[in-house]
């Protein structure tokens, strides 16, 4: 069971759920071709929710599948990433970094999640860390931003048997361990990486 009152920052993670879900109806606060996101003031933290993939949006698909590894030459640091995923996150860096002037957390669901994965390594490596950084099902994003990543507080969620945050496979890995919520649906592996999945669960959990 997890524990809300043990939360920093004052933001709940059903809340940070909550924002990762309504960014895909949300009209964007930021938006570079595909990648979109949305600053809000959740429980009085700025917070930066990335939009995940739209299924009608073959812009969405070819990020998602773009999965060759690629680095960042501004930012060695964090070595080889997800192409799709570390070249979005790098198209909207010089909106993020004008835009966040106060702490920030970063949240977001599937390919969303992995924006914000991608994004918190690359705002990091300016100097410019997250105060949190939680994803809900989101899939792998580098080979190492374990490294970059793990002073950050955050939690990487997975409900039940949800496979999107097993790919892309070995050499990616997660930058932290999944933690498990809610139970398999071994028959609808795919409907476990809903959203509204990911909030029912989580709610359960916290409550």
């Amino acid at each position: 069971m997890l524990s809300a009152g043990s939360l920093p920052c004052s933001i709940s993670d059903i809340a940070l759920c909550a924002a990762a879900a309504a960014v895909y109806t949300q009209t964007a606060t930021l938006v570079v071709g595909d990648v979109h996101a949305v600053i809000t003031q959740v429980d009085g933290i700025t917070t930066v929710a990335f939009r995940g993939t739209v299924p009608t949006s073959w812009a969405d698909w070819f990020r998602d599948f773009a999965a060759w590894p690629d680095r960042i030459a501004d930012h060695p640091a964090i070595g080889c990433c997800h192409d799709g995923f570390i070249t979005g996150a790098e198209a909207i860096l010089p909106q993020l970094n004008a835009a966040l002037t106060t702490p920030y957390v970063l949240t977001g669901h599937s390919l969303g999640g992995a924006l914000a994965i991608a994004a918190g390594a690359l705002l990091t490596d300016c100097g410019k860390p997250p105060l949190r950084l939680t994803t809900f099902g989101a899939p792998r994003v580098g080979f190492s931003l374990a490294k970059i990543l793990a002073p950050i507080d955050g939690i990487r969620y997975r409900p039940g048997a949800d496979p999107v945050p097993e790919v892309p496979s070995w050499p990616y890995l997660n930058d932290r361990p999944w933690t498990h919520i809610g139970e398999a649906n071994h028959l609808d592996p795919i409907g476990d990486h809903a959203i509204s999945r990911y909030a029912l669960a989580l709610a359960k959990e916290l409550t």
